[in-house]
């Protein structure tokens, strides 16, 4: 997919799926494993064990050579990201979407949730999931302005997935009970 200029609020910016050859690009891959890192921490803080990283760099690494990382660029820099990809013809995904901190109020995550919705429908999506992961007690304000933040772009909540179809090292870590909140937008 070629890259699009993301016009008005932000001019300058640029996104598009990251090329599948740039996953032997260590700098790249350790600067988006890093943002993912940094970006959830906040946000799902008390939901991992102390020191246990959301991703790695190889998971970063397969995302990229899988054709299912998109990357917001601006002067150089990364300034958010997400994972897209199909669950089925009809449906897809969009997941971890993290903005740089330094891009705040610049709305990058929703141009990461309007350009997975295009390029999902581009491809004859039905429907996009996005899914939440949070702890049942105590409330994560951040987890709650979330859910928000989905049902305002047009997701609405249908579920809650099952965490025990979670691969067992993702699910180790886990610092605490929680829910995996599922929503879909039609496409």
């Amino acid at each position: 997919m070629k890259h699009a200029s993301l016009g008005g609020h932000l001019a300058g910016f640029w996104i598009a799926l990251a090329d599948p050859s740039f996953a032997v690009d260590r700098v790249l891959v350790g600067a988006v494993t890093c943002l993912i890192n940094e970006g959830l921490a906040d946000s799902e803080r008390g939901l991992w064990v102390p020191g246990s990283e959301r991703v790695s760099a190889e998971l970063v690494k397969s995302f990229v050579a899988g054709g299912e990382l998109v990357l917001v660029r601006h002067q150089g820099l990364i300034a958010g990201v997400a994972r897209v990809r199909f669950l089925s013809a009809s449906e897809a995904e969009c997941t971890l979407v993290v903005r740089d901190p330094r891009f705040r109020g610049r709305r990058i995550g929703s141009d990461l949730l309007a350009f997975a919705g295009q390029w999902a429908a581009g491809l004859g999506a039905a429907r996009i999931r996005a899914e939440l992961l949070t702890p049942r007690a105590p409330a994560n304000p951040a987890r709650k302005f979330l859910c928000g933040w989905l049902e305002r772009h047009g997701y609405r909540h249908v579920g809650t997935g099952d965490l025990a179809d979670w691969p067992p090292a993702v699910r180790s870590r886990l610092a605490t009970a929680g829910d995996n909140l599922v929503f879909y937008r039609s496409l």
